[in-house]
């Protein structure tokens, strides 16, 4: 059976499709009574007797609502050929357990694996750029996925009400969208530096979120973008952040947020939700407590507690047998005092930076590392002219 530079047969429940180019988008929707159809022309026939669907090569795109519906469909064979999935190509193939998806793919569309509710297992390669909105929205068995790091886009909802656990976001996505992992099942989330922005309900509904690090890359979190998690009970914004949405932290159990931020980033209420459940500790950085205690941060944190230095102060020794080097004390916001004790047998040389002050008082404009240098000792015989000796 022909249309346009493509052909289908089926044999024994294998739909192959053969030809050239891109495969026809087809329409989709439900009849009067409720039940969904396609316009696909395989649909009316064999929707329900479909099992396995084998793509040969030469074919470069799955058109839109292609296999949708097909709800005995358990495998795929996809070919090297193929660039695109487009929109919900696959949606409501309930019965598809794994699919393995070639590098030749540079592009997921929208709702490409929607409602896939026995999906499993899916390898997305390192050729795809973007992943549609919905794409795996509802895919209750989905528990654990990779994304490649040439993912720079994830649409609105992508992973919504999937199964996943855990999920790290790869370091050239820019934002995470609207709902992107909203009533799914994470327990751990890596973000990383690339990050800017995380949208509205992006982790509304992680009901077994426990804690999450916002980057500092982050400026802004959306309305309700951590609002449900009920097992959240602890939060590190970073120090760029300036706007909090409205109930971004609604109905959750946060007792301790870590916010860097020198300046209070700007909490956004509305008059029939806050944007925090309960009083929080605040641990807010080093000389800020003012500017936090005259901000609507005083609305919602039990108690501030500032951090006892804006900057990192690390030091350690060359070698620990030979001497140990110390923190003494921060005795404000940007400064500290250091030792450096040798051992028995031991001297001191100089701190890395050349200061050769075995205690000293440091003024810092930035997060700093310092390593005391020891040495083992030397000693120098003296012999008199009455054959006596001495020893330095």
């Amino acid at each position: 059976m022909v249309n346009a530079a493509i052909s289908w047969s089926i044999t024994n429940g294998v739909l192959t499709i053969t030809g050239t180019g891109n495969m026809p988008d087809y329409t989709a929707g439900t009849n009067d009574f409720g039940i969904p159809y396609t316009s696909a022309p395989w649909y009316d026939r064999y929707s329900t007797t479909i099992q396995s669907v084998v793509i040969k090569d030469g074919v470069t795109g799955i058109g839109k609502n292609a296999f949708r519906s097909c709800s005995n469909l358990v495998s795929v064979i996809i070919p090297n050929s193929v660039t695109s999935i487009r929109t919900e190509a696959f949606r409501d193939c309930s019965s598809l357990k794994s699919i393995t998806i070639p590098n030749s793919v540079t592009s997921i569309g929208n709702g490409a694996f929607r409602s896939c509710s026995s999906l499993a297992s899916i390898t997305i390669p390192n050729s795809v750029t973007s992943i549609g909105t919905y794409t795996f929205h509802s895919c209750s068995s989905l528990k654990s996925i990779t994304i490649p790091n040439s993912v720079t886009s994830i649409g609105d909802y992508a992973f919504s009400s999937s199964s996943l656990t855990s999920i790290t976001i790869p370091n050239r996505v820019t934002s995470i969208g609207k709902g992107v992992f909203s009533s799914s099942s994470l327990k751990s989330v890596t973000i990383p530096n690339s990050v800017t922005s995380i949208r509205e309900r992006a982790f509304e509904n992680c009901s077994s979120l426990t804690s999450v690090t916002i980057p500092n890359s982050v400026t802004s979190i959306g309305n309700m973008a951590f609002r449900g998690c009920t097992s959240l009970t602890s939060v590190t914004i970073g120090n760029s952040v300036k706007s909090i949405g409205s109930s971004a932290f609604l109905s959750t159990k946060v007792a301790r947020i870590t916010c860097n931020s020198l300046i209070p980033p700007s909490i956004v209420d509305d008059s029939n939700y806050a944007s925090f459940s309960g009083n929080p500790i605040c641990y807010i950085p080093c000389g800020t407590l003012d500017a936090y205690i005259n901000s609507s941060w005083k609305s919602y944190c039990q108690q501030f507690i500032e951090q006892s230095s804006l900057y990192e102060i690390m030091v350690e020794s060359n070698n620990n047998s030979s001497g140990v080097a110390k923190l003494v004390s921060r005795p404000d916001c940007t400064s500290a005092i250091i030792t450096a004790i040798p051992n028995e047998g031991c001297t001191f040389v100089k701190w890395s930076d050349g200061n050769t002050q075995a205690t000293r008082y440091l003024e810092v404009t930035g997060d700093i590392t310092l390593t005391a240098v020891f040495a083992k000792k030397g000693y120098t015989i003296h012999i008199h002219q009455d054959c006596t000796s001495t020893i330095e």
